[in-house]
């Protein structure tokens, strides 16, 4: 009677057993499905590596009907400096585009976990808590951070430079020009207008005023009218009272140069009817103080009475 016991017993365990084992092949069946089913991400931001990839990039975020634009938002510069590839956008993510007050978030499923890991630390660098251009200024210090930045340059450098150019507020200091050497050589070497202009945005915003109107003037004389929209952000000086009997005020020396430069960009390209409407959209100020002189002194060649109000 003993040994059925036992022997019963026995039969028992070994089937408990065989249950256990025939469960945990089940979850590991199950684990591996739920693995091999997961989404691989659909971009390597190792392939941005120009402006043309760079607008596949945004073609692709656009056509594939993402909601949120703030990764977008953080390639590029202020929408007035920006080249035409935008057709590929519906109206709702424009405007998510222009909500500078949207937080950071990646499109779900675009990008994998070490691209998203380091998108948000170069944001947290470059451009948190920046909401308005030209206003906060952001520190480095830490030399963690510094390092990073060096890394991202030697890894993807072309949309590192883009994210540095593109970030809203100033980056001014010893640790940031050293960072702006590379920004400056990878930007210059393109080919194309949209990522010179944002240069000069950039120079701009850091109080490289001179370096902003040297570039600004080099895409006036190839005929890039866009490039009229990075002077606004260029802080100019005006003509001061002086004490002086030869002379009545001062000659301000960013405020001069541009007087000649516009002057040269609307002979050499007949003056065109484009610059009127940009002219039009000035506020008072230093630039609409220049502008309305160029506009005076070239009123016998081109009808701009838009833009010849008093400053």
């Amino acid at each position: 009677m003993r040994l059925d016991i036992l022997g019963d017993m026995q039969r028992f365990l070994s089937l408990k057993s065989l249950l256990l084992m025939f469960s945990a092949y089940l979850l590991m069946g199950c684990s591996s499905a739920i693995s091999e089913t997961k989404p691989s991400p659909l971009y390597n931001l190792q392939q941005i590596q120009n402006h043309q990839s760079l607008s596949k990039f945004i073609q692709l975020v656009c056509a594939g009907g993402y909601p949120d634009m703030s990764l977008v938002r953080m390639l590029v510069p202020p929408r007035s400096l920006l080249s035409d590839n935008w057709r590929h956008c519906s109206e709702v993510q424009k405007q998510r585009f222009d909500d500078l007050n949207q937080p950071f978030i990646t499109p779900y499923g675009l990008l994998g976990e070490e691209d998203e890991a380091w998108l948000f630390e170069i944001h947290r660098l470059l451009h948190k808590n920046s909401f308005a251009f030209m206003s906060v200024w952001k520190p480095l210090h830490d030399p963690r951070d510094i390092n990073f930045l060096h890394r991202a340059f030697a890894t993807r450098p072309y949309l590192t430079a883009r994210m540095m150019a593109s970030a809203r507020g100033p980056l001014v200091g010893n640790e940031w020009q050293l960072l702006a050497k590379h920004m400056d050589r990878i930007l210059l070497a393109s080919d194309h207008d949209e990522d010179r202009r944002l240069l000069a945005f950039a120079m701009a915003r850091d109080n490289r005023e001179h370096e902003a109107l040297t570039l600004i003037e080099e895409q006036l004389n190839k005929g890039d009218a866009v490039a009229l929209y990075v002077l606004p952000y260029v802080a100019l000086d005006m003509p001061e009272p002086i004490e002086d009997e030869m002379a009545d005020m001062s000659e301000p020396e960013l405020g001069y140069r541009v007087v000649p430069m516009l002057e040269r960009y609307l002979v050499q390209y007949r003056y065109p009817r484009s610059f009127c409407r940009w002219a039009a959209e000035l506020t008072r100020g230093p630039l609409k103080y220049y502008v309305t002189m160029v506009l005076n002194n070239a009123q016998e060649n081109m009808a701009c009475p838009e833009g010849r109000t008093q400053s």
